[in-house]
């Protein structure tokens, strides 16, 4: 039963974090110092990686009319704005799966600590209140999807690189190079672009190995439902 509760809380703080740009992996890595789970190595690896799918999940309920790309055939069967959004997020997800891909386990070993999440989370933090008040008075340059241009979406993925960094939010990467790339913040939609990305990222990135028995198991589909609960709610609040 300890256990169980461990997951369910587990499970609502990735839920929480991973629609904020505060990085949900880093706020796992702190939680986890205080809250162990009485399981494998190999499960736990796995566990941080399947856990996210509550709020991928809970992005694909919400925005399922906005991301499905295809459409009546009285309308032409295709959504040409969404297949552009689909091969622009496919192009910003080149970069970080190229390094994160042959480079994952070393940057593992040589950043998966405790440390390395607290300074990164206070430096973003100072980031984020540096270029919001720099470019509060610019006018951006890119303010809608159609002006978001193939080597616009390449450089924000540049940017996404940083997250291969625990600690480092893939949406607050994203949203940072957007605005220094030039994009509007107000009517950057990060839910989308954040859930679209972490869908390739965590697939390409993350590499679970190992075998879970029935309790593991369950300890999985306990975490996924309340991380997918928190998710759709702070999802709600960002439609609003």
């Amino acid at each position: 039963m300890l256990e169980i509760l461990k997951v369910m809380f587990l499970g609502i703080v990735e839920g929480i974090t991973e629609w904020l740009p505060i990085s949900s992996t880093g706020h796992m890595i702190l939680v986890e110092e205080f809250i162990q789970l009485n399981v494998s190595a190999d499960f736990m690896e796995m566990f941080r990686v399947v856990i996210q799918l509550g709020a991928i999940l809970a992005v694909v309920v919400l925005y399922f009319p906005k991301l499905w790309p295809f459409c009546s055939p009285r309308n032409g069967w295709i959504k040409r704005d969404t297949w552009a959004l689909w091969f622009r997020v496919l192009a910003a997800v080149l970069p970080a799966a190229a390094i994160g891909i042959p480079f994952d386990d070393m940057l593992d070993e040589m950043f998966y600590n405790p440390w390395t999440v607290a300074v990164t989370l206070i430096l973003y933090g100072v980031l984020f209140i540096v270029v919001e008040n720099r470019n509060q008075r610019k006018r951006p340059r890119v303010t809608s999807l159609e002006d978001l241009t193939w080597s616009l979406a390449i450089g924000i993925g540049i940017f996404q690189v940083l997250s291969l960094i625990p600690g480092t939010s893939r949406s607050g990467a994203t949203i940072l190079g957007a605005i220094l790339l030039g994009a509007s913040r107000s009517k950057h939609d990060p839910i989308v672009s954040k859930g679209l990305k972490i869908i390739f990222l965590n697939i390409a990135n993350e590499k679970p190995d190992g075998e879970d028995g029935d309790e593991e198991r369950g300890h999985h589909a306990d975490g996924q439902e309340h991380q997918f609960r928190a998710g759709e709610g702070k999802a709600e609040l960002y439609k609003l």
